[in-house]
């Protein structure tokens, strides 16, 4: 399994985020856990709601999972979080796309790179 660091991980996604449609007002790469989980990365997506309905961007994060998994070989995972749903650390007007489930390891020296 290849180690990556938050950086990598996050250029790897970059593409395929793309081809989906999604355009990321910034992506943060998180460790899904404490130790053994540390290595384990989820990559949460914040996007803008302004031009589309919760509805479309639900659609293009579950397009952009499909595509990762094609591309990865693994089955990724997804999640959809906003304050529409009750998550209200996500700001009015954002959804945060979370995705796991990668076929590459989080570098335990830098597991945690907020921004993009």
């Amino acid at each position: 399994m290849n180690i990556l660091d938050a950086e990598q991980i996050q250029e790897r996604l970059a593409p395929h985020l793309a081809a989906a449609g999604i355009v990321p007002l910034s992506m943060e790469v998180v460790p899904y856990d404490e130790p053994p989980f540390d290595t384990v990365p989820v990559v949460n997506v914040y996007v803008s709601l302004a031009g589309a309905t919760p509805q479309e961007v639900h659609a293009a994060m579950l397009k952009a999972g499909k595509v990762m998994s094609k591309a990865f070989g693994e089955t990724i995972d997804t999640g959809y979080y906003s304050p529409e749903i009750g998550y209200d650390d996500i700001p009015a007007g954002q959804a945060m796309l979370e995705f796991g489930g990668f076929p590459f390891s989080l570098a335990p020296s830098r597991s945690a790179r907020p921004g993009f």
